[in-house]
């Protein structure tokens, strides 16, 4: 009987047509359940306790230190030449209310939106860390106006506790310090809470 003769580059090819068993070809990612409601509820009454009576508090001593730096932040709001901003003046409370209270509360903000995301990208969810070696500027350029906010949000509130310290009598050398620190480390707890809830494994 003679010898059949085979193609091997024929057989090459269809191999390379076939897909291999061990690859999958749809890459399978992990199910998200939805939050259930004492999550949410938590999630909620944390941010409903702890929220505001941080805010203000941390309003009212930046708003301090802003007025330092820059005395065009002591205007108050009810002085500009906005639509319905003049009726500030004749509310009780409001009346008081001037641009570093403004300036304060976008840095508040800011500052807390930018922690979040660090807890978030030093966990692994974003693409921020993931650029420092496709776009080593790129990530320069994100770290550094985070930290220059970071920065400036802390020299702020520094200078809002010696500010206040005259109405609080004669305070000690480390109360200004040993404030702020308190402060960052408020910040970046409720920071990690927010990070941890948006980043679980349930939606």
């Amino acid at each position: 009987m003679g010898k059949v003769a085979f193609d091997r580059s024929a057989l090459d090819q269809f191999d390379n047509v076939t897909p291999a068993k061990h690859v999958s070809s749809v890459s399978a990612s992990p199910l998200r359940l939805r939050k259930t409601l004492k999550e949410k509820a938590v999630f909620g009454s944390v941010n409903a306790v702890v929220g505001p009576p941080l805010a203000l508090s941390v309003i009212q001593i930046a708003s301090e230190g802003i007025r330092e730096l820059l005395d065009v932040t002591t205007v108050k709001l009810w002085r500009i030449a906005l639509p319905f901003m003049e009726r500030l003046e004749f509310y009780e409370g409001w009346s008081e209310l001037d641009l570093a209270h403004v300036i304060s509360l976008l840095l508040f903000i800011a500052v807390t939106l930018v922690w979040i995301r660090i807890i978030k990208e030093l966990k692994g969810f974003g693409s921020v860390m993931e650029s420092r070696k496709e776009s080593p500027a790129l990530f320069c350029l994100y770290a550094g106006a985070a930290g220059t906010l970071l920065l400036m949000d802390a020299v702020v509130f520094f200078l809002g506790i010696q500010a206040r310290g005259g109405g609080w009598g004669d305070l000690a050398w480390y109360t200004a310090p040993l404030c702020t620190a308190c402060y960052i480390a408020g910040i970046i707890c409720f920071a990690i809470f927010h990070a941890d809830y948006s980043t679980s494994k349930r939606v």
